[in-house]
This record gives structure tokens, sequence and C-alpha cells, in this order.
């Protein structure tokens, strides 16, 4: 099929603006639709049209998310979103960023503020900071899964946010310093059981949000935990995370290219100091 004038000239037009806005190649990849896409979108939009309780749910960025993630079958894609949109009201998802947390929001911390140089938002953790054996023990499993659901929510939101300012940002990126893990801690039987909640629950709940998915002063120990979690991460997640090792030179570099300094703390290689 020959391109139409008026698509050549938004080809153009958009590749133009590239000169002066940052992010253009991987996002001009995740919201370019191929000729089958196009066309299971538009079915997808019929099927799903009236039971959508979002704006934003209606847009094509967040409709192609789901397709893409079960291989343009519409029924497939179908089932995961409506899941998805029970998953919401069940856990009362519209309002867990104004819920207060009392003590996680320090002794299991994260930050949302930094952006990476395409201007995706930042997700940063310290593995040290999350006790996940302490917090089981003194019986707060369930209030930690529930904050951890927060920390998507947010990076979702500040996607769309940034979207609504006109930024051309569909994805955010995920970044945890290891410096401090061990097994106990961090990697019990019933620790273990919570990470694999929270990562079932982004592949279910948040296909393709995480452009990158990155771990750093990563011990030899994580790589047995990594070997369990693999199995349930689809292609792309597996495809998306990046592991460096405890070798600062690697780590911080790598980084830096795709971070900023200054919109990352001093633990993950930045000058801030916010965590």
């Amino acid at each position: 099929m020959v391109p139409s004038f008026r698509g050549i000239l938004a080809v153009i037009l958009y590749l133009s603006l590239c000169v002066f806005e940052s992010g253009c190649i991987s996002v001009w990849k995740d919201i370019t639709l191929s000729q089958d896409e196009k066309h299971a979108l538009d079915k997808f939009k019929t099927v799903m049209n009236g039971s959508l309780p979002h704006d934003y749910m209606e847009k094509d960025v967040f409709l192609i998310k789901w397709l893409r993630a079960k291989n343009l079958n519409i029924r497939g894609a179908e089932k995961m979103l409506r899941q998805h949109l029970a998953f919401r009201k069940e856990y009362r998802m519209d309002t867990i960023a104004d819920e207060d947390f009392g003590n996680l929001v320090y002794e299991y911390a994260y930050s949302t503020d930094g952006v990476d140089y395409e201007g995706r938002p930042v997700l940063a953790l310290n593995a040290a900071d999350w006790d996940i054996r302490r917090g089981i023990l003194s019986g707060q499993k369930d209030h930690i899964i529930r904050w951890s659901l927060r920390a998507y929510e947010i990076g979702n939101r500040r996607v769309r946010e940034l979207q609504n300012s006109g930024q051309n940002v569909t994805q955010f990126v995920m970044v945890c310093n290891f410096d401090g893990f061990n097994i106990i801690q961090h990697a019990c039987l019933q620790c273990i059981d919570v990470i694999v909640n929270f990562l079932v629950t982004y592949e279910n709940n948040f296909p393709g949000m995480a452009d990158s998915i990155i771990a750093i002063k990563t011990p030899q120990t994580f790589d047995l935990v990594l070997r369990a979690l693999t199995s349930v991460m689809s292609k792309e997640t597996r495809e998306a995370v990046k592991i460096w090792g405890p070798n600062r030179d690697e780590w911080q570099t790598n980084l830096l290219k795709q971070i900023p300094a200054d919109q990352l703390d001093e633990e993950f290689g930045g000058t801030r100091n916010t965590l």
C-alpha cells in the first residue's frame, strides 16, 4: 500500500520535531502501528466501547498495549483488560495514591520524581531498605504488597501527566539498587512470594509500561533469585531487564548514559539525596 501524502507529511512533521525533542526513537516505535495492529485496534475499540471507566483508557496508546501483550488476539486482550478493570476495582487503584501508608513510606522507600534523558519517569528504590522478611513477620505482608502496587500506579500517572503536557512519553523506567541484598531478608520463601506477586501484577496489569528494568550492584546470590523470577516474566519484560554487578565503573557509566545525574540519588551514582 502506498502511503498517503497526509501520512507522509505527518511522519516528516514528527521527525522534524525530533530534532528538538528527546525520546523520539523509542516513542516512535511504541506508538507506530502496523496495518495488522491498526485493524485489530479498530475492532478492539468496538469491543471495549462503553466499558472503560476513564478517558485515558480510550486512547490508542493505552489500548494497543493490551493487544500487543496478547499478540493481537482480540479476545485475549479483551479478557486481560477486563480482568485489569476488575483488579483496579478490587484494589481501589483509583484512590491508592491518596492513602496513608504510615511508616512504610520510610521503611520501604521509593522515589518516582526523576526522569531519564527521554523524559520518562524513573521509579527508583534501594533493596537494602526493603526488609521484606521483617515486614512479613510483623504482619505487614498485604500492606507491603499494596504499597508496591502504589508504585506502579504513580509511575503510570506520571506517564499520563507528561503525555497531557505534550511530552513524548509512553513508558517509565525502574531502577533498583541491590547493594545490601541478602537471601534471608529478601529471598526467603515468603519473600519470594511477595516479589513474584509484584512481578505477576505488573505482567497482568501494566503490560509494556517499563522501557527498562535496571538492577545495579547485584551480588552473585541475586542470580539465583533472577533465575526463579524469569519464569513469570514475559519475553518483553525479560528483554527490558538490565543487570549490572557491583563494579561501580560499569553500573554508574551505563546508568548515567540513560538517566542524568541530577535525577538520581547518590546511591545510584547521582547527585541528589531524596531517598
